[in-house]
């Protein structure tokens, strides 16, 4: 890894407006993988959430759920390049 390729990596974080299949398809036509999946209890509340990687990109995609399963928007989170940063801020 250059420090070149480090600097052109940004971080975003935005609420989505469609559901987490959609981002989630998105993620993998551009290529990242599911690396990882954890349940996050914070605050009285459950997030599911799921980590995905390509190279040194990574994206989270954080469900909440609860006593009831609400659809959500679910909260994206990018560490990518400005690239990947367009691509996926077109479907949210």
């Amino acid at each position: 890894m250059n420090i070149r390729g480090k600097s052109e990596l940004r971080i975003k974080s935005l609420p989505s407006m469609v559901p987490s299949d959609t981002v989630e398809s998105k993620l993998i036509e551009l290529g990242f993988k599911l690396h990882s999946e954890a349940t996050i209890v914070s605050d009285d509340r459950f997030w599911r959430r799921r980590l995905y990687i390509n190279g040194q990109e990574v994206v989270s995609v954080s469900d909440e759920i609860g006593r009831f399963y609400h659809l959500r928007d679910p909260i994206v989170t990018i560490c990518g390049k400005k690239e990947t940063i367009e691509a996926l801020c077109s479907i949210l």
